[in-house]
């Protein structure tokens, strides 16, 4: 059986109030990091972020740094989908629900305790 390693980037979305909230701001921001099963940040993950239309093109993309972060800045609010890529892994993606004003944190579980 071959084994596909999986990209980790689903665990914990948290909604936090982005320091720049301010009344009458039209965007939101999307942060966070990839991770392996083993909770490992993954470096040189490509990122997108695409409107959930079946096919869509992204709307924005990046590349996770050398700590696996990543980061976009002002997307217009609207559900997207985020895209994880890294050669050698499983793809990944997940729902995001953008708010202006608000910056939405994917961040990557750690191993879970046993």
């Amino acid at each position: 059986m071959n084994y596909v390693p999986r990209l980790i980037v689903i665990g914990l979305c948290v909604l936090t109030m982005a320091t720049a909230a301010r009344a009458g701001q039209r965007t939101g921001a999307l942060e966070g990091a990839a991770a392996d099963s083993s909770g490992a940040r993954l470096p040189g993950v490509i990122v997108e972020v695409a409107s959930r239309a079946a096919g869509a093109p992204p709307v924005a993309h990046t590349t996770t740094d050398a700590d696996g972060v990543y980061r976009f800045t002002s997307l217009r609010p609207g559900n997207y989908i985020v895209r994880f890529l890294l050669a050698g892994f499983s793809a990944a993606q997940l729902p995001a629900r953008i708010e202006a004003g608000v910056t939405l944190s994917v961040v990557s579980p750690s191993r879970s305790a046993a």
